[in-house]
């Protein structure tokens, strides 16, 4: 049993084609919905870009998504009320992860064959295609934490969240493997530039320092970076993208 819980708000760019790959993928999907304080005072407690129609819309299509509300005082906390519902599916393997992930169709068994090769207390961090700009441009990246964790035959009231992209064990971090068998598709850089500026807010009084990354002429950049930066990028084409983010396009 692979149990998905993504948190989201104001995620209309690409929550379709995120919540259809993962719905198509694993067995059960929870999305909670819901800013958390510093966002809430920027932009509110509920999506009010279409995220929510979107997932309700899809709820009627899927048996195995399931959306919840829910407003904490961080990310954290908010990771921590996801994994805590999720428990009820009893699930083998766990996914932490948003709105704006994507897993190509192609992946399906390949996922759960990797899977299958990691006992307990392992975790999973799959190399992603980060996205700047448009579905062209993108560079490999991968985030500090992992995404899928092993919890099989565990005792859940020991799981707890560590930070936004780690869990623990009876106070034990699991053990991080990087993987490259298969990729999440992250356009994170991609969406509107409302949701960029958002972003930027409240990262950074979440991070209590200055986001990194900047706006320019309506594009995003990483920090330091100029506008030629972008010339510098791998470039994927439209056909090798999931099937969602080609329809998306």
């Amino acid at each position: 049993m692979i149990v998905a819980g993504l948190q989201v708000f104001e995620e209309i760019d690409f929550i379709i084609p995120c919540l259809k790959s993962c719905c198509d993928i694993f067995d059960q999907v929870v999305v909670f919905e819901g800013s958390w304080e510093t966002t809430a005072k920027i932009k509110g407690k509920r999506s009010s870009d279409g995220t929510i129609e979107e997932i309700e819309k899809l709820c009627e299509r899927y048996d195995n998504l399931e959306l919840i509300f829910y407003n904490g005082k961080h990310q954290v906390d908010h990771r921590y009320a996801i994994w805590n519902h999720c428990k009820k599916y009893k699930p083998d393997w766990y996914l932490q992860g948003d709105g704006d992930e994507i897993f190509h169709e192609k992946d399906g068994t390949n996922i759960k064959n990797i899977l299958s090769s990691y006992g307990p207390l392992k975790s999973l961090a799959p190399q992603h295609y980060l996205f700047w700009n448009d579905l062209n441009h993108y560079e490999i990246w991968n985030t500090a934490g992992a995404r899928f964790f092993n919890v099989s035959n565990l005792d859940f009231n020991k799981v707890s969240i560590a930070n936004c992209n780690n869990m623990n064990y009876d106070g034990k971090r699991f053990e991080r493997n990087i993987t490259d068998n298969f990729f999440i598709y992250h356009p994170s850089y991609v969406k509107n530039e409302n949701r960029q500026i958002l972003k930027i807010k409240h990262r950074t009084q979440d991070d209590k320092r200055e986001f990194p990354h900047r706006l320019m002429e309506g594009k995003m950049h990483r920090e330091g970076r100029g506008k030629e930066w972008i010339d510098t990028l791998n470039i994927m084409k439209n056909e090798d993208l999931p099937k969602y983010l080609q329809e998306h396009i």
